[in-house]
Parts: structure tokens; sequence; C-alpha cells
């Protein structure tokens, strides 16, 4: 009349989930029995060996439902127990990476430090050198200059000479 319990042999969370969950299925089994019995008595006519039968159900149904609970509770602390497993290694894992990519942005900075100082350094070269060249430009520009200046005194000077001469 009940049902049976359909195959649970791979569904055990660990063996004391399969001693808790069998002695909860024997349970079952003896309260379904009784009550068949109790059923078969009805059918029979025999109510007063049906109402003997009736008080043992209670109890029987009661160390059913004790012992499905046991085993509920049972698997209910192993979820808690590999829920807060599960949060530590999430934890663990956003430690890592947040470590990871602090270090990963540590190095970023320390490159581009170097790059820019390489680049300063070379930069500054190229800006000593142009200075160099400058002062030597400048330089060259007053000795032209003072050339220039010397030679336009000595055509004056010449052409007076030949102004006098003719004169």
């Amino acid at each position: 009349v009940f049902p049976e319990t359909p195959d649970v042999k791979g569904l055990f969370s660990d063996d004391e989930d399969k001693r808790l969950f069998t002695l909860a299925e024997s349970a079952r089994a003896e309260y379904y029995r009784k009550a068949d019995e109790f059923l078969e008595l009805l059918r029979a006519g025999k109510p007063i060996d049906a109402a003997r039968i009736r008080r043992e159900l209670e109890p029987r149904l009661e160390a059913t439902t004790a012992a499905f609970t046991k085993d509920v509770d049972h698997n209910v602390t192993l979820s808690e127990r590999r829920l807060a497993e599960g949060r530590q290694i999430v934890d663990r894992s956003n430690w890592l990476i947040g470590g990871t990519a602090a270090l990963a942005t540590l190095l970023g900075g320390l490159v581009a430090l170097a790059i820019i100082r390489s680049m300063t350094r070379s930069l500054a070269a190229v800006s000593g050198a142009l200075a160099t060249t400058a002062r030597g430009t400048a330089a060259a520009s007053v000795q032209l200059a003072s050339s220039s200046q010397s030679l336009a005194e000595g055509c004056s000077e010449q052409g007076s000479a030949v102004e006098e001469t003719r004169a």
C-alpha cells in the first residue's frame, strides 16, 4: 500500500548520513508495516484488533519523524560547515587577487618610474647638447659680429683714405 523508497545509495553525504538514513528508513518501514496491518484488520472487520494496532502507530510515526529529522539536521550541519569552508576559500581568493593586483600596480609604477627616469636623462643629455650648441652658436655670432664690425670699420677707413687721395 505504501510507496517504496527510491534508490538513494549515491546520495549520502557521509557514513553518518547513511547510518542515520538507514535507521530512519527502518523506522518508516516498521510504521508502514504496522499501518498495513491496521488497514488489513479494518478491512477484515476486526475493529478491536485494529484499535490495539492503532495505539502503536502514533509512537512509530513520531519515531520515524524524529529519525528523519535527525538525519536532516545532520545534513544541515554538514552544509553549514561546507558553506563556511567555501567562504574561507572565497576570502583567501579575494586576498590573493587583491595582493596580486597591488603587486602588479607597484611593479607597473616602478617600471613607469624607470622609463620616466631614462627618458628624463636622455632629454637632459639632448638639452645639454643643444645648450652647448647654442652657446657655441652665440659665441660664433659674437665673433662674426665683431669681425663684421672690424671689417666695416676697415672698409670705412679705406674708403676715407681713397677719398683723401682723390681730393
